[in-house]
């Protein structure tokens, strides 16, 4: 039931158009809740087109299974929104219908996390980590292309992107956490622009200013 529900992120295109996301614990199964003309609507997994994965009769279920749960969303309109979660879960809220999209081009790598995403019309950019290194992809509104900055820009210490905002669909504006291996650690402003990628000077935790 609705109070079993998780909500993780929150995005409102306008005063009366919003869809907050999460995931049901009893159900094991992504849910959102769609405010629109002043109505809060929920969405569960069945709206949602959420299907649990089958469980091989070979080899069985897994020992550990991770609820599938949307962990962050953004609107780009009133009738737009992208949200992206656990498992590979990637789906687009169009003119009020769910939609499976793939999942974000993270590479493979031990540690791979979407930390937040920003999007515009039906544009947007998921940031995030994988391994060392900060990760960047572009949704183009049919396809995801990987646009992460070079990793010389790293300064070879690697680090990761925590929050992202976008102007327009074409020009975003990010947070980041440097690894700072051998020196102290420190966060950085970058701003995307035309798909380059410009890192402003970094703030060393704990320098006086």
């Amino acid at each position: 039931g609705i109070e079993d529900d998780q909500l993780t992120s929150v995005s409102c295109a306008s005063s009366s158009s919003c869809v907050a996301v999460g995931y049901n614990v009893s159900g094991g199964r992504p849910v959102a809740e769609v405010l629109r003309s002043g109505i809060w609507r929920l969405d569960d997994g069945r709206a949602i087109g959420w299907h649990r994965f089958a469980c091989s009769r070979r080899v069985g279920c897994p020992p550990i299974q991770i609820p599938p749960s949307f962990t962050t969303i953004s609107c780009g309109s009133p009738t737009y929104c992208v949200a992206q979660g656990s498992l590979q879960l990637a789906e687009v809220w169009n003119d009020g219908v769910w939609r499976r999209i793939p999942a974000p081009l993270v590479p493979t790598s031990s540690y791979t996390r979407v930390a937040a995403l920003s999007c515009v019309s039906h544009r947007c950019l998921a940031v995030g980590r994988y391994g060392r290194l900060p990760f960047a992809d572009e949704w183009t509104g049919s396809r995801w292309i990987n646009v992460s900055p070079r990793q010389e820009k790293m300064d070879d210490e690697g680090g990761s992107f925590i929050s992202v905002d976008c102007s327009s669909a074409s020009e975003c504006v990010a947070t980041g956490h440097a690894n700072g291996v051998g020196s102290p650690s420190s966060s950085f402003l970058a701003v995307w622009r035309q798909g380059i990628w410009s890192f402003g000077s970094p703030v060393v935790k704990g320098a006086s200013s």
